[in-house]
């Protein structure tokens, strides 16, 4: 992080060509200058969505309806994220009344 704040690095994930993460339900995988998010509802529609980081860093345009086949690739790499490091998707749990 303090390669980004002080400039030298474009991106706070510097070196890293994939992160996922998962908090309190909140779900994203960002590949790249994409970005995959799924928010339970009432803050979003249940739905994952997809953001270009490149052309919108505020994630306010969701591409997911017009890339589709993209959405699906990173929502792959999200679930292989997830198995690889014993991630707790409680949101999946909260669904399942667990």
């Amino acid at each position: 992080m303090l390669e980004f704040f002080s400039g030298e690095a474009k991106t706070p994930y510097a070196g890293a060509a994939q992160v996922g993460y998962e908090l309190f339900g909140l779900k994203a995988f960002i590949d790249g200058n994409w970005k995959i998010l799924w928010m339970p509802p009432p803050f979003a529609s249940d739905e994952w969505e997809l953001y270009n980081l490149a052309e919108d860093p505020a994630e306010i345009y969701d591409l997911s309806s017009k890339y589709p086949e993209r959405v699906g690739e990173m929502v792959k790499r999200w679930e292989q994220y997830k198995e690889n490091n014993s991630v707790l998707d409680v949101a999946l749990d909260l669904s399942r009344g667990i």
